[in-house]
């Protein structure tokens, strides 16, 4: 699975963990960090109607969100990745 995680200041934090299928060339055990702004991960995500995948190339570049089955929303949403604090 992918844990997600989500902070902010007024609200506080949240963590959950989600079924993910990985492909990939590297160990199924690597582990990838990478933070977003989570309104515009939302917002690409309420343009489609089901499962979408995630294109990642690496923890500094954007992703590619695309509905994962072919239907009547024919959409991609390229979203860039924010510096995470050590």
């Amino acid at each position: 699975g992918v844990k997600m995680t989500a902070q902010a200041v007024d609200v506080g934090e949240a963590e959950d963990v989600l079924p993910l299928e990985y492909r990939s060339g590297k160990a199924p055990d690597s582990e990838l960090v990478i933070g977003f702004n989570a309104q515009y991960v939302l917002d690409a995500l309420a343009l489609t109607d089901g499962k979408v995948t995630f294109w990642l190339k690496d923890g500094n570049s954007q992703i590619l969100i695309t509905p994962t089955v072919q239907s009547d929303v024919d959409c991609q949403n390229v979203v860039m990745p924010i510096r995470l604090r050590p």
